[in-house]
Order: C-alpha cells, then sequence, then structure tokens
C-alpha cells in the first residue's frame, strides 16, 4: 500500500520504505542506488536505530535532487572574479570529471521501456510497459480478434483453466535472442475462430521480426485437409542450451485432425515439425533422464484411438507422424515419428457413457520423480516414472462425483474400488519397435 506524508508545501508526499522502492522509482537497480548514494548525495534518510540498509526517502526530494544533479548542476548561479575563476580552474576540472562520471552512472534513468503488458481493444494490439504506459500498437486487420479477457487467460504462462485442465499462453512478452530486450510473441485468436493460425514476433519497439502461418494442406488416407488451423498455445524455452530460447507452437487443424507441433528458433525459423492424428492439449519440457538436455512431454488426445495419449521427444528430434493403423489416419507423406515413448491411455466407463473420446487436460512433473496425467472427462489420473517402467491410475474427486452420479443413474454398473484402477492401469499401451506392447521398449 503507498504511504504519504504531509508538508505544508508540497502537501501529500509520497513515502518510498525501502532501497527496492527507491530503485524502482528511479528505473534502476539497487547497486545504482548505493553508489549514487555515496557519490551523488542521493537524499535516502535511514531508520533511527536500524540497520544501514533499513532506509527512506521522499519522492519530492529524489526528484529534486535528479533535477540539480542532471538539469542545473549543482549549486546556484555565481560569476566569480577572473583571480578567484583561476583558483577555481582546478575545482572546475574535478567537477567536470565528477559530473561526465555521474552521467556514466546514470544511463538506467534514460533506458528505453521495455514491454510488459498488453491491451486489446477491437482489432488492434497495445502493448504496454511494466508502468502501463502505451508503447506501440499493432492493428492485425481483423474485426472478429478475440477479447481482451480471454487473451489474459492465456498471457505469458501455463495456467490452471476450467474444469483442472492447463490452458497455453497465446501471448508470450520474452527475451528470445537474450540481448536484454524482450520481445513480444502473439497468436491470432478469432472469437468465430475462424482466420487465425499466425504466429507474430514483433521486437521491443513494435516492428514485426517475422511471422509464420501453422499447418497446410495434407492429405491423410483418402481425406484432404484444409491449411485452416489454429494455435492452442506456445511454449518457450531454451531447448538445445545454446542461451536464446526456441519455440514450440501446437496447432490442430480446424475442425478436425491433425495436430502440428512446430519447434522454431528465436528467428523463426523452422527447426523441426510433428505431426499427430489428433490433438495436444499441454506441453512441458523437463530432463526426464538427467543427461542435460530436456524432453518434450505433449499431452492430448488421439481421433483413432479415441482416447488420451503422450508423447515423448528428445527435444532435438520432434519429427515424423504419431504411430497410426487404420489408413485413414496415416498420411503417407510422413516419416514414423521420432518419440521415445508414445502412451494410449484407456478409456473408462464413465467417459465412454458421457463423452465422444477422452484426452490428457494437464501434464504435471511431480517433485517424486514422476509424471502426473490428469483426464479432461474421466477425472483420472495416471503417474508414471520418468522411465515409464512404472505406471499407476489414480482415482480424483471429479471422477468421485462423476462415478457417482452415473452410477445412482443407472448409466455405469462398475465399483470403483482398487480392482477398478489395476484394471486401467493393465490396459496402458506403449508404442515402440515391435508395435504394441503392455511396457515401453
Amino acid at each position: 500500500m503507498e504511504t504519504k506524508t504531509m508538508s505544508k508545501e508540497t502537501g501529500p508526499r509520497r513515502l518510498l520504505s525501502s532501497w527496492k522502492e527507491v530503485a524502482a522509482y528511479l528505473g534502476c537497480d539497487k547497486r545504482t542506488c548505493y553508489r549514487w548514494e555515496k557519490s551523488l548525495g542521493l537524499p535516502v534518510r535511514r531508520v533511527e536505530g536500524a540497520s544501514r540498509s533499513r532506509i527512506f526517502a521522499y519522492a519530492d526530494e529524489i526528484d529534486r535532487w535528479r533535477e540539480e544533479r542532471l538539469g542545473k548542476g549543482h549549486g546556484p548561479e555565481h560569476r566569480p572574479s577572473s583571480i578567484a575563476a583561476a583558483k577555481l580552474l582546478p575545482l572546475a576540472g574535478l567537477a567536470a570529471v565528477g559530473l561526465v562520471a555521474a552521467v556514466l552512472l546514470v544511463p538506467k534513468l534514460f533506458s528505453p521501456r521495455k514491454p510488459s503488458d498488453f491491451r486489446v481493444n477491437g482489432s488492434v494490439l497495445c502493448v504496454l510497459d511494466d508502468k502501463g504506459r502505451e508503447l506501440w500498437k499493432y492493428d492485425t486487420g481483423l474485426e472478429n480478434l478475440e477479447l481482451e479477457a480471454v487473451y489474459r487467460e492465456h498471457f505469458q504462462f501455463r495456467r490452471m483453466g476450467r474444469d483442472w485442465v492447463r490452458v497455453l499462453p497465446h501471448i508470450i512478452i520474452a527475451d528470445l535472442d537474450a540481448d536484454g530486450r524482450p520481445e513480444v510473441l502473439f497468436s491470432t485468436q478469432t472469437q468465430d475462430e475462424l482466420n487465425e493460425g499466425e504466429l507474430i514476433c514483433f521486437g521491443s519497439k513494435g516492428d514485426v521480426r517475422w511471422r509464420i502461418s501453422t499447418g497446410r494442406e495434407m492429405r491423410f488416407g483418402e481425406e484432404d485437409f484444409s491449411a485452416d488451423y489454429r494455435i492452442q498455445g506456445l511454449v518457450v524455452a531454451d531447448i538445445n542450451g545454446d542461451g536464446r530460447s526456441e519455440i514450440i507452437v501446437d496447432s490442430f487443424h480446424r475442425p478436425n485432425f491433425p495436430c502440428q507441433l512446430l519447434v522454431l528458433d528465436h528467428a523463426g525459423k523452422t527447426l523441426d515439425e510433428y505431426w499427430s492424428s489428433g490433438q495436444f492439449m499441454d506441453i512441458v519440457v523437463h530432463d526426464l533422464d538427467g543427461d542435460g538436455k530436456p524432453e518434450i512431454i505433449a499431452g492430448g488426445t488421439n481421433n483413432e484411438y479415441r482416447s488420451g495419449v503422450l508423447a515423448v521427444f528428445p527435444a532435438d528430434r520432434v519429427h515424423g507422424a504419431s504411430p497410426q493403423s487404420l489408413d485413414h489416419y496415416v498420411c503417407q507423406g510422413l516419416d514414423p515419428g521420432t518419440q521415445e515413448y508414445f502412451v494410449v491411455l484407456p478409456r473408462a466407463d464413465v467417459d465412454i457413457v458421457d463423452s465422444y473420446q477422452d484426452s490428457v487436460g494437464a501434464i504435471e512433473i511431480l517433485k517424486n520423480n514422476k509424471i502426473s496425467v490428469l483426464m479432461c472427462f474421466s477425472g483420472i489420473y495416471y503417474e508414471f516414472s520418468f522411465d515409464f517402467r512404472t505406471a499407476e491410475a489414480i482415482s480424483g474427486h471429479r471422477f468421485e462425483r462423476l462415478h457417482a452420479l452415473l452410477a445412482a443413474e443407472g448409466k455405469v454398473k462398475s465399483v470403483a474400488n482398487d480392482g477398478y484402477f489395476r484394471d486401467l492401469r493393465d490396459r496402458i499401451r506403449f508404442w515402440g519397435r515391435n508395435g504394441w506392447s503392455v511396457m515401453p521398449d
């Protein structure tokens, strides 16, 4: 909460009660403030009896200090006599050196404002700094651009959405190329889900660095699929260890399968792509085998199997296509996928009664070195060891409520006991070199 005191000259005065607040007010870091106090007399006060680090300051005093030091000089105007001036020449030289040093010490006061937040107004994206001030605008030309409230729910991070399902961001502000200036990644989302599928990367000043359209025309079996794709979400991570970020773009054909995982470098160049005959809902990047190189874990659904699936890739090899049996779900032009694991999770009776097909809705990496997977419709959890050699099916509150409701309506006859969950665990299937099996290769 902001604190103010009263002064006869100024009225309400803003109190800055810590080094952190003083630094934020000046737009610099705390170390710079320490130097300014010693070398330039930054007007901070100390709490009586407290340690040296406990300080406070008044904003109006800092404003006057900044104006005097950087604007009008160090004192009142005075024209010395020629003799006095001669005596003062060495001091004037020192003062000039001090002024140059001061200017060199305060570059952050004049550093450019950086993207930090956004607004959406009609078809226009407006990017803001950390104080909510407008930096630049971009008109998408889309009258049906999604509302700001929806973009806000898909901003910057994976978030927990409705029914405990994770949602991926549609807009991310991050320093992709590690140059100290953040870029803005913006995916076009529309209220009627038409004319979507474009990802735009803006520089910190609003210049368009690059743009790509996801998906393309594809043929699976005897069916042709158009290039109408919707971006499910974005993941930004340094997956190759070079200090710069890669972008994983998850998009799917609207209104059908397939799904495309696209891996881009910071400059928008395509590094890899993988196609699945379904849809991925959630993506996590984590080093599962402890070799210092992360894996990409994608979870969602597969249209052939009508159930939830997990696909795990080495981060530097994400290409090919998901393993399919029926010709309708096979694209002849794609190579077999490079997934290390492809897992099909069994459907429960509550899901079969209540939905068309189940899907993985959320993936979490647990502190006990397990992967937790939540199913969208049944509400059942699956837990896997990092090598997928052990697995467990677990009840959740949502499943218990759904099972009790359907049992009361006579739609399911099962008993949700230990045997029920052992049966689910035993029906997990893995795709490997020799086809489907109950254990990974």
